[in-house]
């Protein structure tokens, strides 16, 4: 459900340092070049911070197997 969805998310972004939870809000709203120009970093920066970004989500259960060549069995290693 819907609740269970958002308490899922919750406690994903509640694990995240400041900074990777202020990425993910901006995320919401903006693309990754306003958030670039917003946060002040390059653009390759933040498609780098998004791919460590999207790792706990996927170790949480948020993604498909396969996304765009980034397996789960990558995400788990990338987390170690």
């Amino acid at each position: 459900s819907a609740i269970h969805f958002r308490t899922d998310v919750e406690r994903v972004l509640a694990r995240l340092s400041p900074e990777d939870r202020l990425l993910a809000a901006l995320l919401v709203d903006h693309t990754r070049t306003e958030v670039s120009r917003i946060l002040g970093q390059s653009r390759s920066t933040i498609y780098e911070r998004i791919e460590k970004l999207r790792v706990p989500f996927i170790q949480a259960g948020f993604a498909p197997k396969v996304r765009r060549g980034f397996r789960t069995s990558q995400a788990n290693e990338a987390g170690k």
